[in-house]
């Protein structure tokens, strides 16, 4: 018996139910085992994974909070801007008001400065004569100038008269609200009919020839608006 013959003897046939059992498993999808190696790769995967969504979540949060503080600093600006706004109304108002008094200031200082010295002199002489001859009659007569003072102004000698009372009370050293209570007028009432003792004291001539184009029948305050005309087109 030769060696061939020896070998196929001794090799015995794998039993059935062994080979239908390894058949069923692999069919079944039973688990393979894994190389540690493989194991170790998987694991590393998931941790990544794990990682990246944790990452994503928190940078989820912090563009939602970061979105909320942007809209938080806008709303303050937008609430900012608004105060601003206002708060630069009202010293534009403010400073305008002051402007305004500066510039009547600034008028009456100019316009008692242009009364000339002649006319001073003689009202004085005037005042020291009736002084001198008739004392009680002066303070009747000053009573009477006061409740004159109190009535509204019906023409442009009447306005022009007002004025250089509250120049007067000015030049003392009363500053323009006392000034304006000494002669019982209001501001209003001063600066609206400014223009007619202005050109008249500055430019008795001009006022002249626009006085007698004046009536009775005429508005006082068109005869404001004729004298504003005038100093208008030549302010010297």
């Amino acid at each position: 018996m030769n060696t061939a013959t020896r070998r196929a003897r001794n090799k015995r046939p794998r039993p059935i139910d062994v080979i239908e059992d390894e058949e069923e498993g692999n069919s079944t999808g039973n688990p393979v085992s894994q190389s540690p190696t493989a194991e170790l790769a998987a694991k590393r995967m998931r941790t990544q994974l794990e990682k990246a969504k944790n990452n994503e979540a928190s940078q989820a949060k912090v563009i939602e909070k970061l979105t909320k503080e942007k809209e938080d600093l806008l709303a303050e600006v937008a609430k900012y801007k608004k105060k601003s706004t206002k708060a630069n109304e009202e010293e534009y108002a403010s400073s305008d008001s002051q402007i305004s008094t500066t510039s009547t200031s600034s008028s009456l200082s100019s316009s008692y400065s242009s009364t000339s010295e002649e006319e001073r002199k003689k009202k004085g002489k005037k005042m020291r004569k009736k002084g001198k001859t008739q004392k009680r009659p002066k303070r009747k007569k000053a009573k009477s100038s006061k409740e004159k003072g109190r009535r509204r102004a019906m023409n442009p000698q009447q306005v022009v008269e007002r004025y250089k009372k509250v120049l007067g009370h000015f030049q003392k050293g009363k500053n323009l609200s006392e000034s304006y209570n000494a002669v019982d007028v209001n501001k209003n009432t001063i600066t609206t009919s400014a223009s007619i003792p202005e050109l008249a004291i500055s430019a008795p001539d001009k006022y002249a020839d626009v006085l007698q184009g004046y009536s009775r029948s005429q508005k006082l305050n068109v005869f404001v608006q004729e004298c504003s005309k005038v100093l208008s087109e030549d302010p010297e």
